[in-house]
């Protein structure tokens, strides 16, 4: 295994450590102990549990799959696109140029899941 992919399977251990210490304190809130004593289905836990999985999975491929020449090719052909529609789409336009694709200091991971646990925290209120 060479440095690349040993960083890679550290990233993703990392990505799965704190999707499972998310998954945790999602079954053991308040919300899912009620859930579980009045028998509810547990339709809405599995949604809450697919959602958290599939956002760490998709980040973890996109890690995996990443190459700076690829990277570089995609950027030069996502360009050319936009330059010829971006009469089309000038938000997006605006966006490329203000660099919200290149915004530091955002994780992807805690943004995504700070958004999909605000998410679950609207739907329990609202349910209660």
């Amino acid at each position: 295994m060479d440095a690349r992919q040993s960083l890679t399977a550290c990233w993703l251990w990392s990505l799965w450590a704190y999707a499972s210490a998310v998954l945790s304190w999602l079954a053991r809130s308040p919300r899912e102990r009620r859930v579980a004593s009045q028998g509810e289905e547990p339709g809405p836990a599995l949604q809450i549990f697919l959602l958290l999985v599939g956002h760490v999975r998709n980040l973890a491929q996109q890690r995996r799959d990443h190459d700076e020449e690829h990277d570089r090719e995609w950027d030069r052909l996502t360009g050319e696109l936009l330059a010829r529609h971006a009469h089309g789409f000038p938000a997006l336009v605006r966006a490329v140029a203000d660099g919200a694709f290149d915004a530091p200091g955002i994780d992807p991971l805690d943004f995504g899941l700070d958004r999909i646990l605000d998410g679950v925290a609207a739907l329990t209120t609202a349910r209660e």
